[in-house]
């Protein structure tokens, strides 16, 4: 079946479809005392966890939770039981005719100091830069006492949760042979295959899986779609009819109030002159009940945590916490940008304590290419992250605005001037990378492969192991179509295992996990170009149909050794940096913004159109899981209503300069919530006057709070 052909959404909703829908605990943790459920007509029923043929979990890579609550709640939106029937309106009545009592348990937990069982998985690292021993520390002179002066930062981020632009939709149809036809929208295959063949108790390969329309990009989560996969599939199985997932509004535990936040402290230990002898970092993060990618998470925040500035001695520690929040799993945010976003204010701190100016103390500290980091780590060899940086201050003119933004404010006494600067300002910067690909090589199949094949009717058809947007799939056809001079028209793409388009048999599921912590664009186009060049030099020497594919298998030079973190984590580093300037209205403290620059090098664009289009996405959402519903622009500081999402998308002003590069494609996707928060803190950090310790920003913490005027 092709990308455009799919069954999906409107067509899953055909007569003799019975709707099946989740009822959802409210309660965030306790026991359930008793159920009482209405009187049901014929051809309605609930399916509770006494119901599942097989396994009761949903699991993968060895991270879990159970599909239904049965004796105990462990968070909000826990799944009680299903309730289905052929009408909707009839099934969501009966849905909220059910009455639930609970015994309230009051869940004590603190990240600042968890119960030992409290951790889901810790890890720490004790690292030393190899080309550059520890200092010695001075011996304190008489009446000075003997430790070296510290320097501590603690912060606070709140997770971000993406929203939806449509609801979940997932049908289970049961088909001849024992077979179970799943579709549905934001439902990755790869992530729920062995947990729903387990539950159903059916072979893998009795699973056949429609890919859904959307982009892995546009994905929310993996757990969430997959349990209303697992639900689905389980009323289907149990009453033998084609079943459709409903979702009440509001009910999906996945709302911004409902992921905890994630904490990170800073301890830097300075030398005689000022310089950083050694630092401390350590970073909890809310887990929620399970973890899903978990050693994945753990591997980017301490990756984050060293940055992308070299360092003498550093002792890392990051810890997943389990909590009374849904599960969290390694599409819900970006690992990395907590980290890098914490680690630049504490190097602006630093910076302003050695009385220098923050961009010559990062420029200075920044790793060179081909050196190597803390733990003998090597990134970027190919691509120097000075060039970006070095982008990012000469068009944003940054030496010359913070110097600027930070001189003394006038003399209250003096006759003001009619040029003096009444407007709190600042401008931020910030450096960091997005690596693509595992660093947990385990979670991955180590070769990934693509297939052509050329028919004797001239249509070429192009088999990827993986999901792709739109606009990617426009990319892989121009791709084709330029190296084998082909018409874009008369050539199809189609989602299969290799061995399934070689005609070999196989699972009929197909892997989108190289998209997963890296892009589409980054491995299968060249895998794409490498066919097209074979099939090209075969095309005229064997007769139709042709048959080529190219594997891409992760080289043993690029081995990385996760316990003493050595080698390479990544097989590809894409580099970004960020400046941000912006304005505080003097009254509410809400910014406005003067510019947003932001300087990439992600190896070659094949469709800078298309490359910009995400990066614009990106730093909006950045932007906005920053300041959250704090977002203002001109017309807002001036009085007006809040702007749409729309509006506050198109009034961000932002330039976006991709550097050139010769090296292949590589990922862009993170590189803005990794480098636009740093920037963007920096900048209000200026403005303000104060440390900022929290995200989202929230500016009532800097009014006073009986006059509402600015401390």
């Amino acid at each position: 079946m092709g990308l455009q052909d799919n069954l999906f959404l409107g067509k899953i909703t055909k007569p003799g479809i019975l709707c099946l829908a989740p009822l959802a605990s409210f309660l965030p943790h306790g026991r359930i005392e008793k159920i009482t459920l209405p009187k049901l007509e014929k051809g309605y029923g609930v399916i509770g966890p006494q119901n599942i043929p097989g396994k009761k979990r949903l699991e993968y890579g060895g991270d879990g939770f159970d599909l239904f609550a049965e004796d105990r709640v462990l968070y909000r939106g826990q799944t009680l039981l299903l309730v289905y029937g052929p009408h909707e309106e009839e099934v969501k009545r009966l849905l909220s005719a059910i009455k639930v009592e609970y015994r309230a348990e009051m869940e004590t937990f603190l990240l600042e100091n968890p119960q030992e069982e409290k951790v889901l998985r810790e890890r720490t690292l004790c690292l030393t830069h190899p080309d550059q021993p520890v200092p010695e520390k001075s011996a304190a002179k008489k009446g000075e006492p003997a430790a070296s002066p510290c320097r501590e930062d603690r912060f606070e981020a709140a997770l971000p949760c993406r929203e939806l632009d449509r609801p979940f939709q997932v049908c289970v149809r049961p088909e001849k042979e024992g077979l179970f036809r799943v579709q549905g929208n934001y439902l990755q295959p790869f992530f729920i295959q062995e947990s729903l063949a387990a539950m159903l108790m059916v072979r893998p390969e009795a699973l056949i899986f429609d890919p859904p329309e959307v982009s892995p990009e546009e994905t929310p989560g993996l757990w969430y779609p997959a349990l209303l996969a697992c639900y689905a599939a389980l009323g289907a199985r149990l009453t033998g009819k084609p079943c459709r997932i409903i979702t009440p509004p509001g009910q999906a535990p996945l709302g911004p109030n409902d992921r905890g936040p994630l904490r990170v402290s800073h301890t830097s230990v300075l030398g005689p002159a000022g310089e950083v002898l050694s630092r401390k970092i350590r970073l909890d993060v809310d887990g929620g009940v399970c973890t899903f990618f978990s050693q994945e998470i753990l591997n980017r925040l301490l990756l984050s945590a060293l940055g992308a500035y070299e360092w003498t001695e550093t002792e890392i520690t990051a810890r997943l916490l389990k909590t009374v929040s849904p599960p969290l799993d390694c599409y819900s945010f970006s690992p990395m940008a907590p980290g890098f976003l914490s680690l630049e204010l504490h190097l602006n701190r630093l910076a302003a304590g050695r009385q220098e100016s923050p961009e010559e103390f990062k420029f200075r500290s920044a790793f060179r290419p081909g050196r190597i980091f803390p733990g003998q780590t090597l990134y970027g060899d190919k691509i120097n992250p000075l060039d970006v940086l070095t982008k990012v201050m000469e068009v944003s003119d940054f030496r010359r605005k913070h110097a600027s933004y930070k001189m003394p404010k006038p003399d209250p006494s003096e006759t003001p001037s009619a040029y003096a600067i009444n407007v709190p300002r600042g401008i931020g910067l910030c450096l960091a990378y997005q690596g693509n690909g595992f660093i947990s090589r385990r979670e991955i199949d180590q070769t990934i492969g693509v297939g052509l094949r050329l028919d004797t009717t001239g249509v070429l058809t192009i088999f990827t192991p993986c999901l792709a947007g739109r606009r990617t799939q426009e990319v892989w056809k121009a791709c084709a179509a330029r190296a084998l001079q082909f018409s874009p028209d008369k050539i199809e793409l189609k989602i299969s295992t290799l061995k399934a388009a070689h005609g070999e048999g196989g699972r009929q599921v197909f892997d989108p996990r190289p998209a997963l912590y890296s892009r589409n664009l980054t491995l299968i186009t060249p895998l794409i170009e490498k066919a097209c060049l074979t099939l090209q030099k075969k095309r005229f020497r064997s007769p139709l149909p042709l048959e080529v594919h190219h594997n891409f298998t992760i080289p043993p030079s690029l081995s990385f050794n996760e316990e003493t973190f050595t080698g390479h984590p990544f097989y590809s580093c894409s580099w970004a940096a960020a400046a941000v300037e912006l304005e505080l209205n003097p009254v509410s403290l809400l910014p406005v913004f003067h510019k947003i620059w932001l300087a990439a090098d992600c190896g070659q664009i094949l469709d800078e159109t298309y490359a910009r289009s995400g990066l614009e996405k990106s730093v909006y959402a950045a932007v906005e899981w920053c300041l959250g519903r704090h977002f203002s622009s001109a017309e807002q500081a001036a009085g007006g209503t809040f702007p749409s999402r729309r509006d506050r998308f198109s009034s961000l002003p932002l330039e976006i300069l991709f550097l050139d590069s010769k090296v292949s494609p590589r990922g862009l996707g993170e590189l803005a919530a990794n480098t636009i928060p740093g920037a963007l803190f920096c900048a209000l950090e200026q403005a303000l006057g104060t440390p900022v310790h929290a995200l989202p920003y929230n500016p009532a913490i800097y009014l006073h709070p009986k006059t509402g005027e600015a401390l």
